[in-house]
């Protein structure tokens, strides 16, 4: 896997891993959840979700997916915590680089039309996620 792929964004590394590859999958309610915890495998899924709480993901760590991805949230947060205990690469407060959207909206945080651009924009998209650098977690095109 090489590092020439389009960048798509760019968020907070949570653990240092090399690049991984996998198809996300946007996770937009508890409902969502239990729908890919019945399809059962989720090794091939990048999970991305607005936030990270842990109640909402959490069910589906220890199934070992590819990594995480959340619009907004910190590494330091009960999230980024769990994803460091599985070892899970994370990209939290991810930004993409051509989003025509401010990523904060006027509170500071992202606003709804942010949120529903990015999952627009990626939900579904094959990505290497490229968490080797300690401060800059990458999403690239696969």
């Amino acid at each position: 896997m090489t590092n020439d792929h389009k960048v798509l964004g760019t968020g907070y590394t949570v653990i240092v891993a090399g690049p991984r590859e996998g198809t996300i999958r946007y996770l937009r309610s508890p409902k969502d959840v239990l729908a890919l915890i019945k399809e059962g495998d989720v090794s091939g899924t990048v999970l991305m979700a607005r936030a990270g709480t842990v109640t909402f993901l959490g069910p589906l760590l220890p199934r070992r997916p590819v990594g995480i991805i959340t619009i907004e949230g910190a590494p330091q947060s009960h999230l980024g915590i769990l994803a460091r205990e599985f070892g899970l690469p994370a990209v939290m407060s991810v930004e993409l680089v051509d989003s025509p959207i401010e990523r904060l909206g006027p509170k500071g945080v992202p606003s709804e039309e942010y949120v529903d651009f990015v999952a627009k924009t990626l939900d579904g998209r094959r990505v290497v996620l490229d968490c080797s650098d300690a401060a800059t977690g990458v999403v690239r095109e696969a």
